[in-house]
């Protein structure tokens, strides 16, 4: 026989003459039915085994349908026009699959729906369309991160673990700034499991998810580490600042991360400060402001600090070895009475 060009072929099996039909091209689900009927069933198809479908075959495909195609030998769909989600879906355990690559139509898609149908072969999705959830776990976050579909992120949706690694939290907020939506995918609750994290990590994370309970790694500027302070435990052992630190970034941090690398940009102190930082930071820069000043402390501040203002007054009885030391340093000092060596210039 011939239909439309395709090869016709009669052979008999077990007593009931069935016509094999080779295509050449995909069949139309009304040729389909023509030679289904015309045959009483009793043909299958080779070849190009795809069916045509156009928007209105779709309504017509049940699971009966499906199974009359697949027994046939029509195992794909060609289709004329778009395809949405739910089309999509009716080749779910039906043995049909697309015949070429088919991106969906649908803008939103729901996870449970991305998973049925990224199994059919032929299966593509929007490279603007975007889970329809609120919510989504970690472990399929990251499941789609792998499988390329990260795009499908690109909305509102939230983690729901409660608690997360500061990897795998970094990557998400990385990945979610790269999108136009980006909006954290963590709850501010969210809290990290790590003891330790690095710099990085954490200035990505802070006020993103909760950093409380971990320590920061690393050298870093005063600016960051006032910055994180508020935000973590505290700052590891190992952590320190590096460069030039003001007097309110000094006080703010002392105590809480290594100093001993840095030097305080300003150029004049207070006593009162100076004590508190003396052997924390280097003062080599800053100019000791008070005009009047206890022995001991100028003793214990002489060679640590730029120097005294002109014409501090040093309270206190010094050796003639100390007063000499610290006129060397400023020959503007006034010493007060003293027992040992007068009053004013020695």
């Amino acid at each position: 026989c011939d239909w439309s060009s395709d090869v016709c072929s009669s052979d008999l099996s077990a007593g009931v003459s069935k016509v094999s039909v080779t295509l050449a091209a995909p069949i139309s689900s009304a040729d389909f039915n023509t030679l289904y009927n015309a045959t009483g069933g009793a043909i299958t198809f080779t070849g190009n085994t795809a069916l045509a479908f156009n928007t209105g075959d779709w309504s017509k495909l049940t699971a009966s349908v499906a199974s009359t195609y697949v027994a046939a030998g029509l195992t794909q769909i060609s289709p004329s026009s778009a395809v949405a989600v739910a089309q999509a879906k009716l080749l779910i355990g039906s043995g049909l699959s697309f015949s070429g690559s088919v991106t969906l139509s649908d803008a939103k898609i729901s996870l449970a729906d991305y998973n049925a149908l990224k199994g059919i072969s032929g299966v593509a999705f929007s490279s603007t369309a975007s889970l329809s959830d609120t919510t989504i776990s970690l472990s399929n976050a990251k499941a789609l991160i792998a499988a390329g579909k990260s795009g499908l992120l690109n909305t509102n949706i939230k983690i729901t673990d409660a608690t997360v690694t500061a990897a795998d939290a970094d990557a998400l907020v990385l990945l979610k700034n790269s999108l136009s939506n980006n909006t954290s995918i963590f709850n501010s609750t969210t809290k990290i499991s790590d003891s330790a994290i690095s710099l990085a990590q954490a200035k990505d994370l802070a006020g993103v998810v909760n950093i409380s309970g971990a320590l920061v790694n690393g050298a870093m500027s005063a600016t960051d580490a006032l910055t994180l302070k508020s935000f973590v435990k505290g700052f590891a052992s190992t952590a320190s600042i590096t460069g030039a630190i003001n007097l309110t970034q000094a006080t703010g941090l002392v105590g809480a991360i290594d100093l001993s690398n840095s030097q305080l940009s300003d150029t004049s102190i207070i006593l009162a400060n100076a004590k508190t930082l003396l052997g924390k930071l280097s003062l080599t820069g800053s100019t000791l402001s008070d005009t009047s000043v206890a022995l001991a402390d100028a003793n214990s501040l002489l060679g640590k600090v730029a120097g005294f203002a002109a014409n501090t007054a040093i309270i206190g009885a010094p050796t003639i070895a100390q007063a000499k030391a610290l006129l060397a340093s400023n020959s503007s000092l006034i010493f007060a009475a003293s027992s040992k060596i007068g009053r004013a210039h020695v």
